[in-house]
């Protein structure tokens, strides 16, 4: 009887070990899919910002045709919209809303104006905008690091 209750109790055991690990193995499977996400997300994110950092810092001919001025809309909505899944790194979250922020200004002078006021403030401006894009970048970093 001992011996039943043992091989029993053994029995046992091995399934419940077995369903631990596969249940261990679910969840780090699912984490790592998640993560590989954020990552990717991550990295379009800085793509698009950098592109539309180049664009919009660049010495580009005025005025911008309506093609130009409807993608760099679009690049500043996809950066937004990438950068709203990310409300659970609030640095990251920030920095991204600071590049979106100053972004808006540079491209509604440029559509809107034409031109800058003078070159002071097109300095300030394109200063303002490639330090907030350098912050999103190493916001960025940190996050991957984690």
């Amino acid at each position: 009887m001992k011996e039943v209750l043992l091989v029993l109790v053994g029995g046992v055991v091995a399934v419940l070990s077995s369903l631990a690990t596969q249940w261990y193995s679910h969840k780090k499977d699912k984490e790592k899919t998640v993560w590989n996400r954020h990552m990717e997300k991550i990295m379009e994110l800085e793509e698009k910002a950098g592109d539309l950092t180049e664009y919009l810092c660049g010495y580009r001919s005025f005025p911008w045709s309506e093609d130009t001025k409807d993608k760099l809309k679009n690049y500043l909505e996809q950066i937004n919209s990438i950068s709203g899944g990310f409300r659970r790194y609030s640095e990251l979250d920030q920095s991204a809303r600071d590049f979106i922020n100053s972004s808006q200004i540079i491209m509604e002078i440029k559509m809107l104006e034409g031109r800058f006021k003078s070159l002071k403030e097109e300095k300030e401006l394109t200063n303002n905008l490639n330090s907030n894009f350098k912050a999103l970048i190493e916001t960025c970093d940190k996050v991957l690091k984690k």
